[in-house]
């Protein structure tokens, strides 16, 4: 009986010890339009690191399991930090799209408490959808997203939802006013 309590008190422990080990990785981020250029909108991510470890790869628009990407769209014009890569995923071939940040540099990595920015691309997809549910997933947000202390996969990760900022009609339309106008400003 004691050796049964014991092993209860052990498993307990373990259990409470589990979730500390996931709670050291932890993110918020935004996606936002920056511009729009012709049939595409242009978006621009922000990284905030509110764990207690570095990360070394932001997966957007993707789950470890069962391997799913989220953007209807291929998205192309990615940029990234420096010292950062960047790759286009359809990993299932069927389904959507995803984006896949990383750096295998512990100086590029992105501390704990800090911001990093540099993440960007270009894609059909409005940000309204990008802020809706995938077309491939039904009830699974296309900013469902990973990240990881180090290189793609190199732990369990944090799964988390990237927040998309969609503009309101008013600044969208003064956004399209200020490139209509510079556009007016370089013909002449």
């Amino acid at each position: 009986m004691r050796r049964l309590a014991l092993f209860a008190g052990v498993i307990t422990a373990c259990a409470a010890w589990v979730p500390q080990l996931r709670a050291a990785e932890t993110a918020t981020a935004t996606v936002t339009l920056t511009s729009t250029s012709g049939s595409l909108f242009n978006y621009a991510i922000t990284l905030k690191d509110t764990g207690t470890t570095n990360i070394g790869t932001l997966w957007y628009a993707w789950i470890q399991s069962p391997f799913e990407d989220f953007l209807a769209s291929t998205p192309s014009n990615i940029t990234d930090p420096s010292g950062w890569i960047a790759d286009i995923n359809n990993i299932g071939g069927t389904d959507g799209y995803s984006i896949e940040y990383y750096t295998f540099l512990a100086a590029d990595q992105l501390t704990p408490g800090n911001t990093l920015t540099g993440f960007g691309f270009s894609t059909p997809d409005s940000p309204s959808a990008l802020a809706g549910n995938s077309v491939f997933y039904p009830g699974t947000p296309v900013g469902t997203s990973f990240i990881y202390a180090g290189s793609p996969e190199s732990d369990p990760g944090y799964q988390f939802i990237v927040t998309t900022v969609v503009p309101e009609p008013a600044s969208l339309g003064m956004v399209t006013l200020a490139i209509a106008a510079l556009g007016l400003r370089r013909s002449r």
